[in-house]
């Protein structure tokens, strides 16, 4: 699993520029790009400019896909009987630890057929052309907001157009079957991995703008407010135009308002589900808490992400006591995402993503803020 563990921590990789005060974390951070009229257009994390200049899309897929095929056989060979669709349900059901029911699926992998597709010698076509399109990205995808270009992040969906570009490739030089759900899933997700990385340090600019003045932050009021108004741009879904419309007649405001309504979100789930833990001991940021479980383990509650659909319990941000438990957990949900592209039990990718997904997607970009926050505390920023 180390391709998969490496990959789902890369987030972190780029992250330790600064450790200093609070401030000059913030300005050795970020560079606020101005014009020749002296108006903000655009905030840029110094950490990311170059970074996808030096990603390469084989080493990731090519990677998994040889870790899929040696845990597969390791595990056959200990006598790890296949799975089945009632074990996926118990898994989906009950995801958080079941590692036997994720071991059983992986025994299930077809490692002839998934040893064919990766040497299919077409898939160079598609490597060098996710390289080609990463490294183009240049300064884009080191600005994080644009302060002066209302609904850019909307308008655009950089990443959408560079996934859809990249299926349509897939479908002109790899068979259809099996092979064409597994390429295109692996594909899209070496993109949405890049993503992630791009969101997680928009919610370190987010925690700054929500948590200092303006003057602090070298800018203007004004200018403080449309940052933000860009960074809860980049949270409105592509069907949600009535924000859309919202954001482009108050451009201004926009920002404050969309935060206000998703700090709901986190009274709501604190209201209703605080008192089952012994303890709120401290607030870290705007969305995590420092609490006692009632086994006595401390964990960092991110209460504005749930762990399930239609509730808002709260999930865990990080375990103090296992600090590595959350990259472990969240890695078998990878390999799992993986590995159903295999099974014969018709489109299940379909169904085994978004459930999830929302366990862990989300809390992943949110937790830029919970690092900008211990940022500045050199003891607790090692954690």
């Amino acid at each position: 699993m180390k391709i998969i563990l490496v990959m789902m921590s890369c987030v972190f990789i780029f992250l330790q520029i600064a450790q200093g005060a609070d401030l000059d974390s913030f300005g050795q951070r970020f560079l606020l790009k101005r014009n020749d009229e002296g108006i903000l257009v655009a905030v840029i994390d110094r950490s990311l400019i170059g970074m996808t200049n030096n990603l390469k899309a084989r080493d990731y897929i090519q990677g998994t896909m040889e870790e899929l095929i040696q845990m597969s056989m390791e595990l056959k060979a200990r006598g790890i009987k296949s799975g089945s669709p009632a074990l996926l349900k118990t898994f989906l059901n009950k995801p958080d630890g079941n590692r036997e029911t994720a071991q059983k699926i992986l025994a299930s992998l077809d490692t002839k057929q998934l040893q064919d597709l990766m040497n299919y010698p077409e898939w160079n076509k598609v490597y060098e052309s996710l390289d080609l399109e990463m490294n183009g990205l240049g300064e884009i995808y080191a600005t994080v907001a644009y302060p002066s270009h209302p609904l850019y992040f909307y308008k655009t969906h950089v990443f959408e157009g560079i996934a859809t570009g990249i299926v349509s490739l897939i479908k002109t030089v790899l068979p259809y079957g099996a092979w064409l759900d597994l390429a295109n899933y692996m594909a899209k997700r070496f993109i949405d991995l890049v993503q992630e990385n791009q969101k997680f340090h928009k919610n370190i600019l987010l925690y700054y703008v929500r948590n200092f003045s303006a003057e602090e932050l070298g800018v203007s009021e004004l200018e403080r407010q449309r940052i933000l108004s860009s960074l809860m741009d980049d949270e409105i879904a592509l069907y949600a135009v009535w924000d859309a419309w919202s954001a482009h007649r108050d451009w201004n405001g926009f920002g404050d308002k969309a935060y206000a309504k998703s700090l709901k979100k986190v009274d709501k789930g604190i209201t209703k589900y605080g008192k089952k833990f012994r303890s709120l001991d401290q607030q870290w940021g705007e969305y995590f808490y420092l609490a006692t479980t009632k086994k006595d383990k401390r964990v960092v509650l991110n209460f504005m992400d749930p762990v399930y659909y239609f509730t808002r319990y709260p999930s865990v941000g990080m375990y103090l006591d296992k600090r590595w438990a959350n990259i472990v957990e969240r890695s078998v949900y990878e390999v799992v995402k993986f590995a159903v592209r295999f099974l014969p039990w018709g489109f299940v990718g379909t169904i085994v993503d978004p459930l999830l997904n929302i366990r862990y997607k989300k809390q992943i970009e949110h937790e830029g803020g919970m690092l900008a926050f211990l940022e500045g505390a050199d003891e607790e920023f090692n954690l």
